[in-house]
């Protein structure tokens, strides 16, 4: 008896780094829209977690969550390709850096002038977490990577731990220096920096699972 044999499943990192690229398009492209609905006045001292307050509140969530999902498959495809296991450090740094997103896209902050609400606390912890674990990842992922792309993650992930630091005194709740137009720090600039550096940074790490052995390849059937 003859047995027709299935089609094989592709069990490498390219499809997954692929979503995750797909994924990161489209947040850029949802947070670029944004500025263009909800012209801010002054865009370098205003935060992007100020759009979830506006009427376009679901687009930023939406965001948000397109940058988790990004961020997942790319963890995915970085498993795959043996540079990120769940269980080791840059795995379980990424898993913190998409579970802080999502509570991000959920928890939206309060309005800067006011004394801060529970929410406004939650949201900046979660945002604090975030981009201080996604440069660590990078970091820690850097280890498995030679060449000159891991001399790119390396880069990058230092000149995100440059930006976070004064990032995370804008997102501090309360702190005199948050108010932005008193202190005249443009944290919504080095905000806008951070974000960018951050979307860079997953974007080659998933070139670097694309080309890792075996990315997009068929796996033979257990």
């Amino acid at each position: 008896m003859v047995v027709a044999a299935r089609p094989p499943v592709l069990a490498g990192p390219g499809p997954p780094a692929a979503a995750g690229l797909a994924a990161l398009a489209v947040a850029v492209a949802l947070i670029g829209a944004l500025h263009v609905l909800v012209p801010v006045p002054g865009p370098a001292f205003a935060m992007l977690s100020e759009f979830a307050l506006g009427p376009y509140g679901a687009l930023f969530a939406g965001a948000v969550l397109a940058l988790a999902a990004g961020s997942g498959g790319v963890l995915a495809a970085l498993r795959r390709a043996g540079h990120a296991r769940l269980r080791a450090p840059a795995g379980r740094l990424l898993a913190v850096w998409c579970a802080a997103l999502a509570l991000l896209a959920a928890v939206p902050t309060g309005v800067a002038a006011a004394p801060p609400t529970p929410g406004a606390v939650v949201h900046a912890v979660a945002g604090a977490t975030a981009f201080l674990a996604l440069p660590a990842a990078g970091l820690a992922v850097r280890r498995r990577i030679g060449g000159r792309a891991g001399l790119l993650v390396r880069v990058l992930a230092g000149l995100a731990l440059v930006l976070v630091v004064p990032v995370l005194l804008g997102l501090a709740p309360g702190s005199p220096v948050a108010v932005q137009e008193v202190s005249g720090v443009p944290f919504g600039l080095l905000q806008r920096g951070l974000l960018a550096v951050d979307t860079a940074l997953l974007a080659v790490l998933a070139v670097v699972a694309l080309r890792a052995p075996g990315a997009g390849t068929a796996a033979p059937q257990a």
